[in-house]
């Protein structure tokens, strides 16, 4: 197989920008008295509680933030729109 692209520049500082941002809303989440990331405790309890298998399986953060970074650029100004109409 061969060996995953590097992304550019401009992938990793969009993908840095997004990080940051998400960070951000984390931490004003957490900050009203919500605790991000609880879901994830709250499974692994139950799953526990439950003698149910825990598999642990992600895609590398810096991945999802290069997607979500893209997809990001790609959205116009219209889709915006259309998303605060609903």
């Amino acid at each position: 197989p061969q060996p995953p692209r590097r992304p550019s520049l401009l992938e990793r500082t969009g993908a840095w920008v997004v990080g940051s941002l998400l960070s951000s809303l984390y931490k004003s989440l957490d900050d009203l008295g919500l605790n991000s990331g609880r879901e994830f405790s709250v499974a692994l309890t139950k799953a526990r509680e439950n003698n149910i298998q825990i598999l642990l399986a992600d895609r590398d953060v810096d991945e999802t933030l290069r997607r979500l970074s893209a997809a990001i650029q790609q959205t116009s100004s219209q889709d915006f729109e259309r998303f605060e109409a609903l």
